[in-house]
């Protein structure tokens, strides 16, 4: 004999605070909890209730089986009452049903309300947040940072918040090329952009490949340079110098670009290397005419010493050049006038290839025509050649110094990728306020904190403090999740716990928003997860008006036509054909001597030096394939005949 009423009931009440309101519910109406658990989500209770109708006591006995569970981010609940004396009680079964749920939302308002305030602690930004924030728009604006979106709306910051900088972090393959620089060189062609990346190899690299045939089209110049790549556009460095501050400033960007960071610290070596090599710019500047304006050629005047450098200086028809050289010799000994030419000369070593004479002997790019236009500026350098970042630092900072200081007839954006590979940078972090107020934005791209660290040491901590917005992809490392972790904070939770015996027991606790095992696998596949299919959180944001964000980056394959090389061709490039052969001419063989060489052979041989120029400094040799010594030409009786010129011997001037 029983009757029973059963039915099921939404509700608005989160699934894991169900519980503690059934409880509320239960015992505001004398009901006697028998049985909790919060993992199979289920409570039963129970209630006597004898009731005296005419004189006749009726025994009445409830019983009630709750459950809930969530579906398509809602909660239900099926709540059974049953009455186990009578079998005529339905309606009164149906009576408690109906009592308990209304009790159900009526416990339930003030949960509901609280959920609704904000909350202490760490948390990440909600929609309505963000909207209001103006960061979730439907158009692409070339003027604000894309951070990610789809068909429908985007996430991306105001130009004001756009200005005050990026930083994009993660290691090599994490996202950062084709999720952040790819898509924001692609929306935003409407302004003028800086780009540096580091390639491997001689590849031209994927910001380059895949970007520069689209901005081409969009009526972008594009320039390109890589000291590994003989299709770059030429710069000279010296074209650039016009007074006394502008050779000493170019000097100081050699200086940094070959100090070693472990042989810092001798300041009376550095400074005597910078006077002699500031004198012998200004004098290089002084034959510009003459085609000798180059570091090619300053390398070369080391050939004959300081002493030989003396008499070509005395002549030069730059006054503060003389002067500088004569201050030089004046305060020095004949010693230490040759160690210091002897650091200098191993700081323009580089200049002794014949690629990097040929990639810096000239200018193609006329500056002017870029200011007056639109324009995209691809710098690279080959992360595994070391050797090439003193050139790559001097390019970076001409390239900046344009950028920056002069001025434009169209916005431009830095997307300064790896930028860390182009060496250190003195005063960038500083910079970073600064052109704020003009109006740059830079978007930095690093593979981890501690190459920030490594290179910049203490002002390294200015790029974190000078960047408004952060993003981060998926670290490697223990120490990279770990920082992030503690950026983002803790979440203070307080939780009521039911126990099986119907006792609620509130704990209160600590943890972080996502643990260093959450951030190193950011991203990856789940198959607990209903995002497994590609739609899982792969980036972590920090931006300037709001809480942080976990969002899915965009990819190659959202621009997929804009990257394609046959719908959007790369500018066509011309190749310098430059001979790096080492072999041996006739001409070049050094005749044995048979006496000691007296002031007029040195003379003479200092005047056939002088009369070539940087275009015929092709100087080979031929290591014998046997020992790798040289053959002499013993068995040769009669006079020396004059070899014809080889047509490859300077052929690395032609393309």
């Amino acid at each position: 004999m029983a009757s029973k009423f059963s039915d099921r009931c939404p509700t608005d009440i989160p699934p894991e605070m169900l519980a503690r309101v059934f409880m509320t519910s239960l015992r505001r109406h004398q009901w006697h909890v028998t049985y909790v658990d919060e993992v199979t989500r289920i409570i039963t209770a129970e209630l006597k209730a004898p009731q005296n109708i005419m004189g006749k006591v009726w025994h009445y006995s409830f019983s009630a089986v709750i459950r809930w569970l969530e579906e398509d981010g809602f909660a239900y609940t099926d709540i059974e009452i049953n009455e186990l004396s009578y079998d005529w009680t339905g309606e009164d079964c149906h009576k408690k049903y109906a009592e308990l749920v209304k009790s159900l939302f009526e416990d339930s308002r003030g949960i509901v309300e609280a959920l609704d305030k904000p909350k202490k602690g760490a948390r990440w930004a909600t929609p309505n947040e963000l909207f209001k924030a103006g960061y979730i728009v439907k158009e692409r604006d070339p003027k604000r940072f894309l951070v990610t979106g789809d068909n429908r709306s985007c996430l991306s910051l105001p130009e004001q918040d756009t200005n005050k900088h990026v930083l994009v972090c993660g290691p090599t393959g994490s996202g950062k090329t084709t999720g952040v620089h790819i898509p924001n060189l692609i929306e935003r062609y409407k302004c003028s952009a800086l780009v540096t990346e580091a390639t491997g190899g001689k590849s031209a690299g994927d910001l380059y490949t895949k970007t520069a045939g689209f901005r081409a089209q969009k009526g972008h110049k594009i320039v390109y340079f890589n000291p590994d790549n003989l299709s770059s556009d030429r710069f000279n460095p010296l074209d650039s110098i016009e007074t006394y501050r502008d050779a000493r400033r170019l000097v100081e960007i050699i200086m940094q670009s070959t100090t070693l960071q472990t042989h810092k610290g001798d300041q009376s070596w550095e400074m005597s290397e910078r006077m002699l090599l500031t004198g012998l710019l200004l004098h290089s500047i002084g034959l510009r005419e003459e085609g000798k304006a180059n570091l090619g050629y300053i390398a070369d005047l080391f050939e004959d010493g300081p002493e030989g450098i003396q008499k070509v200086v005395a002549d030069s028809p730059i006054e503060v050049a003389r002067r500088a050289y004569k201050k030089f010799l004046n305060t020095t000994t004949p010693p230490y006038r040759n160690l210091v030419a002897n650091g200098i000369i191993v700081r323009l070593d580089l200049w002794n290839e014949p690629r990097i004479r040929a990639l810096t002997e000239t200018t193609d790019v006329n500056l002017q025509e870029l200011a007056n236009g639109l324009f995209t500026w691809y710098l690279a350098t080959p992360a595994d050649k070391p050797e090439l970042k003193p050139l790559a630092a001097l390019m970076f900072n001409l390239a900046l110094s344009f950028t920056t200081t002069t001025k434009l007839k169209h916005p431009v954006a830095l997307f300064l990728d790896e930028f860390t590979n182009f060496g250190y940078v003195r005063g960038l972090p500083d910079k970073l306020t600064i052109i704020r107020h003009d109006k740059i934005p830079i978007v930095l791209g690093v593979q981890d904190y501690v190459q920030l660290d490594n290179l910049y040491g203490k002002e390294a901590k200015k790029f974190l403090s000078q960047t408004a917005s952060k993003v981060f992809f998926k670290p490697n490392d223990y120490e990279t999740a770990k920082q992030i972790s503690t950026m983002l904070g803790d979440v203070n939770k307080s939780e009521d716990k039911v126990t099986s015996a119907g006792q609620l027991r509130d704990v209160k606790e600590k943890e972080p928003l996502l643990s260093v095992d959450d951030l190193l696998n950011l991203g990856t596949i789940d198959e607990n997860s209903q995002e497994a299919e590609g739609g899982k959180p792969n980036m972590i944001v920090f931006l300037p008006a709001t809480r942080p964000v976990q969002v899915r980056s965009l990819t190659w394959r959202d621009y997929e036509n804009e990257t394609n090389e046959l719908l959007f061709p790369l500018p066509e490039r011309r190749v310098l054909n430059v001979d790096e052969t080492l072999r041996k001419s006739k001409s070049s063989v050094p005749k044995p001597q048979t006496h000691e060489p007296d002031s007029n052979d040195l003379d003479r041989d200092r005047e056939l030096r002088e009369e070539k120029t940087v275009t015929d400094v092709q100087t080979t040799e031929e290591l014998d394939s046997d020992n790798g010594t040289e053959t002499p030409d013993d068995d040769k009786t009669g006079p020396e005949e004059k070899a014809e010129p080889d047509e490859n011997e300077y052929g690395y001037l032609t393309w």
